[in-house]
């Protein structure tokens, strides 16, 4: 499974809107930008669980 422990999703948001906006705002915001990157990671953690078992079942059908 894909993983991305280097950039944690509390560290993903790039934009500095301290001051800015109000923070429940900001957290709003932060919130749905992380919620999309987990998506994004997401479905490439599916991918190569796919790849895979589509590699098994080839194996299978092919009687190898």
């Amino acid at each position: 499974m894909s993983t991305n422990n280097t950039n944690p999703p509390s560290m993903r948001f790039p934009f500095a809107l301290e001051g800015k906006v109000d923070p429940e705002v900001a957290d709003a915001i932060r919130s749905c930008y992380n919620g999309f990157v987990v998506h994004e990671q997401a479905f490439a953690a599916l991918k190569e669980q796919l790849t895979a078992l589509q590699a098994q079942i080839s194996k299978i059908n092919s009687g190898t």
